[in-house]
């Protein structure tokens, strides 16, 4: 119904808010984050600490259904996707 389309709507900008963060990221710290937390949280691990900035003002948000974003690193790509309302994937 409309409450579904509002929520899905609003992940997909969520989705594009955090691929824009994800992008700056890789261009301040010259690689990908391995977690969408370092957007938030500075790693431990990296290798010039330095490059690192806080690019969200607060932790990652959950997606409209109250879950995590899946955040997957594929060389130099990524994706973020949501679970959506049934919590599956691929569905």
């Amino acid at each position: 119904g409309v409450s579904d389309d509002a929520n899905n709507k609003f992940a997909k900008t969520q989705i594009a808010s955090l691929s824009n963060f994800v992008n700056q990221y890789r261009l301040n710290v010259r690689s990908m984050p391995s977690s969408l937390d370092a957007l938030y949280n500075q790693p431990s691990d990296l290798a010039d600490p330095s490059r690192w900035t806080q690019l969200l003002d607060k932790p990652v948000p959950k997606d409209p259904w109250g879950r995590d974003y899946e955040f997957k690193v594929n060389g130099g790509k990524f994706e973020i996707r949501s679970l959506g309302p049934d919590g599956q994937a691929n569905t």
